[in-house]
């Protein structure tokens, strides 16, 4: 025994630096939010407390390479939750105030780096380090019900620019930093970013799409492959002489849309980032900081200038471009609030700049000093401009952000999942398929075969189980919990003639709806062509909207064509119709079914149509003779109702009253 303890160095042990890792990860951030600082202050204080600097009691190599996991992990997390679909909804404004809050502080630190005698390649790494951002006051601005508002929505969207631009600037840096001829470089460098390009962004959603809906159904087995596209996407930049974080970075981007937001596989993500390995990497930069350096004039002189850099670029960025994009002062202030805070990507790349010896200790002690000070001051300025912007009008809800899927029964149950996922995926949303079972029996669908199918179809979800009084109560009570943006519902057969006279299930939960509603009715085999039906004078125009909308997330989803079949005397001049083929009728839509429609085809229409048309006793008889024909039939919050005796039903405390 006495042999094996002597032979055990207990300070340098894995076992003692996890366990260091475990205490810092739980008591740090709550010691830091009592103090009034962010969670990850308290982390990098930490790692100065049992680093080298401080108390020197922990084993730095696992530290360090739990630290570098979690760098990877953290620029790949970074990549996922972007909200690209904000960026492109907000094309102009993002690309035009992401290039001004990228130029403005890289210049100012560009030129500091010159003044300061810097290499050339250490004074634009200082330049691009301050010209990225981390949006720390987010939460504050959703808490106030700014978060869907112009100038939010502009800054949230800027930040694909920023972080973009930032680490391109860092494979160059890196690449130069290695040395070489100039043409090699350049080389190098070019072929190592295409691939990296290629790789993540297009290559990874590929091959993940298809596993999603093969072998890859389990959420562990996705879990998984997102790691593959981090690490892969890492290594191959690392193999032309470009950062891992890079690689990790656009990985994570291009398997953005596969990671739902408000998933349960975003959840994991988030989980494990923020549980391990982003803290590991904070308490990692804590261990390299010499406390004897950071409290040195010299550096709280740097410390200052970076922060002058920062302050002035940001603020300036703010007020111009804001100016441009037509912004009031409140607004302005409020994205120089959102854009200030410098945090886990300028740590990144201050400590990349430090690997590779472009940057001293008395420089990472300087950016640590600007993180916490720009978080402090971002803080301050967000919320007293918060009051100032209260006045923005916020953007209305997204389609898909959150679909309701309520699953009556087996048949044509797959493609029921394909359309649902179409729906939420133009929106980067989350799909809920929810079974409500009754004392009848009625809706008694087995949910692990409703996940199968959800799984099958790519979806990255959980079935909601419910037992109510009726089908109608269950689903209003589902959609109000998961804050639904839309609901659809299926019909397996052709309403009966009481269900039309006295109607049932799906008109009261249409008629309750206070979203958008569909109902389906989807037959087995490939959907093949979406049919957009757009009807004559006298329809609800926003029913029309709704459904060329749903046809073209459909068709854009499945890969298949789209035709518009228009009827006499209905215009879609106002239409977005890209790509689609526009069928003029002589005649309403439902007599020129038969000629017009074929198997394999899903017919979209309003609930004008459909009224009178598809579900109607003529229709049925129409379709009839057009086998494996499906329908879906869009309307507005509270108008899918066929039977014109049916009230609106409510739900008042939890209770539904017809």
């Amino acid at each position: 025994m006495t042999s094996l303890l002597a032979t055990a160095d207990v300070a340098e042990s894995a076992e003692l630096a996890l366990l260091l890792l475990a205490i810092g990860i739980l008591i740090a951030p709550f010691l830091a939010s009592k103090a009034g600082l962010p969670g990850l202050v308290g982390l990098v204080l930490y790692g100065t407390l049992i680093g080298p600097g401080g108390l020197d009691v922990v084993a730095e190599g696992v530290i360090e390479a739990l630290g570098a996991v979690g760098l990877l992990y953290l620029m790949f997390q970074a990549g996922v939750e972007l909200d690209l679909r904000s960026f492109a909804a907000n094309r102009r404004a993002a690309i035009v105030f992401g290039l001004g809050t990228f130029a403005a502080p890289f210049v100012f630190g560009l030129a500091e780096g010159l003044w300061l005698d810097y290499s050339i390649a250490a004074a634009i790494l200082i330049g691009s380090i301050w010209a990225s951002h981390t949006l720390l006051t987010y939460p504050d601005v959703r808490g106030a019900g700014l978060a869907g508002g112009r100038a939010s929505t502009t800054a949230v969207s800027a930040t694909v620019i920023t972080d973009t631009l930032a680490l391109v600037v860092l494979a160059l840096v890196s690449s130069i930093s290695e040395g070489g001829s100039a043409g090699s470089i350049v080389v190098r460098l070019s072929v190592g970013l295409a691939l990296v390009v290629g790789w993540g962004l297009f290559a990874l959603p590929w091959l993940g799409r298809r596993l999603y809906r093969g072998i890859g159904q389990a959420r562990t087995a996705r879990f998984v492959f997102l790691l593959f596209g981090m690490t892969s996407t890492a290594l191959l930049g690392v193999a032309f002489g470009i950062e891992g974080i890079v690689g990790a970075f656009f990985a994570g981007i291009g398997l953005n849309r596969l990671v739902p937001n408000r998933g349960p596989l975003m959840e994991h993500v988030e989980f494990f980032g923020d549980v391990l390995f982003v803290p590991a990497f904070l308490v990692y930069v804590g261990t390299v900081l010499d406390p004897a350096v950071l409290f040195q004039l010299e550096t709280l002189g740097l410390a200052a200038l970076f922060l002058g850099a920062v302050l002035a670029g940001k603020v300036l960025a703010a007020q111009i471009a804001g100016r441009v994009l037509g912004f009031d002062g409140g607004e302005r202030w409020l994205i120089a609030g959102m854009t200030i805070p410098q945090a886990a990507a300028t740590l990144a790349a201050a400590l990349v700049g430090r690997s590779i010896g472009l940057f001293d200790d008395q420089v990472i002690n300087a950016v640590v000093v600007v993180v916490l000070v720009s978080i402090v001051i971002a803080s301050l300025l967000t919320r007293w401009a918060i009051a100032r912007a209260s006045r923005v009008e916020v953007a209305t809800e997204t389609l898909g952000r959150s679909v309701v899927v309520c699953v009556a029964g087996a048949t044509g149950r797959a493609n029921l999942m394909r359309v649902a996922a179409a729906l939420a995926g133009g929106d980067d949303g989350s799909v809920s398929p929810a079974v409500v079972r009754t004392d009848e029996g009625a809706g008694d669908v087995d949910p692990q075969a409703v996940a199968a199918d959800a799984a099958a179809a790519g979806l990255d979800t959980e079935v909601v189980v419910r037992h109510d009084a009726s089908v109608s109560e269950g689903m209003l009570r589902v959609m109000s919990e998961r804050s639904a943006s839309m609901v659809l519902l299926q019909r397996e057969h052709a309403p009966s003639l009481e269900e039309l006279l006295l109607g049932g299930d799906i008109d009261e939960v249409g008629a309750g709806a206070r979203v958008p509603a569909m109902v389906g009715r989807f037959h087995e085999g490939p959907l093949e062509r979406v049919v957009a039906g757009v009807g004559g004078n006298g329809h609800d125009p926003s029913d029309v909207g709704l459904v060329v909308e749903a046809a073209l997330r459909i068709a854009r989803h499945l890969a298949v064509p789209l035709v518009v079949a228009v009827e006499s005397g209905a215009s879609v001049e106002r239409l977005d119709l890209v790509g689609a083929e526009v069928l003029q009728l002589d005649r309403p839509l439902i007599e020129a079914a038969a000629t017009v429609m074929r198997p394999g085809d899903l017919l979209v229409v309003s609930m004008d149509l459909a009224r009178g048309g598809v579900f109607g006793s003529h229709g049925r008889r129409v379709l009839a003779t057009a086998a494996g024909v499906s329908t879906l039939v869009c309307a507005g919050p509270g108008r899918l109702v066929f039977a014109p005796s049916v009230m609106r039903p409510s739900i008042v405390a939890g209770r539904s009253t017809m």
